[in-house]
């Protein structure tokens, strides 16, 4: 429909963009080299150079790519009018979504080790790397600008919590201009949070399933176990940032709202949505979560999976325990033998 309208959005599949990113920052993830990642940034390229209209290329890796790799990707299009649209949130939300998404991604750090980098770190004093290379919206903002310009650099701020669904949706279409058209949001995807409890779970979950390989670890834990079974069970509360960093979050989202304020951007929403709304200092943090929670949290999803009726197989039935107990007693031994 867009495409019918003056809009395209490049590739055949919804990771071509993913993929893009990688290939134009010479990046794997998490040290996985995805095959088809080779020659996916040009692809992109030449399909938006070959239409007569204007495109969207749009992943949230893209605020890592360095600052040396941003003339390559403008200057990559037949075309002078290359614009930067930079969505953003308030810290206190993005900082625990950003640890959680680590956990979903085979992460190991619990949440006061990976609040004290964001915060207390040298990194985190100079605002580099890690964390901060894409969470700094002033700087990331910045490197972009000084290659296109701060006339072409749109900053769209997400509503706060509570606020109607499609907000978010429209401010982007507003700063990308696409066509005002009867959308259909129904097979919207999403992205939904753990509790406090359920986040350490997993955290603990990983080391345990550490030789599955990407691949295997995001479709069977990732994607099955905590996007479709686990988030079933959260029940424990929204993770929050700990009363101790609350003035570094209010520091920082009050800084940055006025160097917006006072910049050459333009600026799609409310800058008051990137101030922190923190809360009750105090909450329930993953760290504090105790042995017998963490039990009982492991028995309903144990009788979960125990009660579900087994998948069809080609294989024999009877082939199916043995395997299990094979794959048992080698876990067993590889544990025993770790000591």
């Amino acid at each position: 429909m867009l495409r019918e309208h003056g809009v395209l959005y490049p590739g055949a599949q919804r990771r071509d963009h993913f993929l893009g990113s990688m290939d134009l920052r010479q990046s794997d993830f998490l040290g996985h080299s995805y095959e088809a990642t080779i020659g996916s940034w040009q692809r992109l390229v030449d399909e938006v150079d070959a239409y007569d209209g204007s495109a969207v290329i749009s992943h949230e890796t893209f605020a890592r790519t360095p600052k040396a790799v941003i003339p390559e990707a403008v200057g990559a299009f037949d075309t002078d009018d290359v614009r930067v649209v930079v969505t953003a949130r308030d810290l206190a939300r993005q900082v625990p979504a950003v640890w959680q998404e680590r956990i979903k991604n085979r992460g190991v750090v619990g949440y006061h080790e990976f609040l004290e980098g964001v915060f207390r770190s040298e990194q985190a004093r100079r605002r580099t790397g890690g964390f901060w290379m894409p969470q700094d919206l002033l700087a990331l903002t910045a490197r972009w600008a000084k290659v296109v310009g701060p006339e072409k650099v749109t900053v769209v701020t997400v509503p706060k919590a509570g606020a109607d669904r499609q907000d978010l949706w429209r401010r982007f279409a507003a700063a990308t201009d696409l066509p005002d058209l009867e959308y259909d949001f129904s097979d919207g995807g999403s992205n939904p949070s753990l509790g406090v409890v359920e986040s350490e779970l997993m955290r603990r979950l990983n080391p345990a399933v550490a030789e599955l390989s990407w691949p295997e670890y995001e479709s069977r834990v990732k994607k099955k176990f905590a996007e479709k079974t686990l988030v079933t069970f959260s029940n424990s509360g929204r993770l929050k940032v700990p009363g101790e960093y609350h003035d570094d979050v209010r520091a920082i989202g009050e800084e940055t709202v006025k160097a917006l304020e006072a910049s050459a951007y333009r600026i799609i929403g409310d800058l008051d949505d990137l101030r922190p709304e923190l809360g009750e200092p105090d909450g329930a943090s993953p760290d504090d979560v105790e042995e017998g929670t963490l039990l009982d949290l492991s028995l309903g999803l144990l009788g979960t999976f125990v009660a579900a009726k087994p998948a069809r197989s080609s294989r024999p039935p009877a082939s199916r325990p043995r395997r299990l107990a094979r794959k048992v007693r080698n876990r067993i031994r590889r544990l025993r033998d770790r000591g």
